[in-house]
């Protein structure tokens, strides 16, 4: 039950990604709140009506990422629990270099470790899941 139900809200994130904002008081408009709320980072502004003005260059750029659609995650035995370096990342690696966010590079546990961590939260989120039905 609870796969299917992570399945179908990773779609649907997906699908709202393109809505997914944060503002600022100044009513500056971000889409990463991992980074600094400055200029360069800025995606848009709030408007007096509510609505957002975006960038729609940059906007345009960081929808039509597939975190996983390069060389180094398409070939990784990790991909699958990983699904590759954020958008954000991806927009900022200075020639596509995104080894310094690899995050089995970056691991300080054992893959199988690791994924046995993963597999053993997961049973307990479908318990917990289970026990509020």
């Amino acid at each position: 039950m609870w796969l299917r139900f992570r399945k179908w809200l990773r779609l649907r994130l997906q699908q709202l990604r393109r809505y997914q904002a944060v503002l600022a008081c100044d009513g500056a408009v971000y889409k990463c709140s991992g980074r600094d709320f400055t200029e360069e980072h800025r995606d848009g502004t709030l408007l007096s009506d509510g609505t957002i003005k975006w960038k729609n260059e940059k906007l345009k750029q960081r929808l039509d990422i597939v975190t996983f659609e390069n060389d180094m995650c398409r070939d990784c035995i990790f991909l699958p629990l990983c699904w590759g370096p954020c958008c954000q990342k991806q927009m900022e690696a200075a020639n596509g270099d995104l080894s310094r966010y690899c995050q089995k590079r970056n691991m300080e546990l054992k893959i199988s470790d690791y994924v046995l961590h993963r597999v053993n939260s997961a049973i307990i989120r479908e318990r917990n899941f289970k026990a509020t039905e």
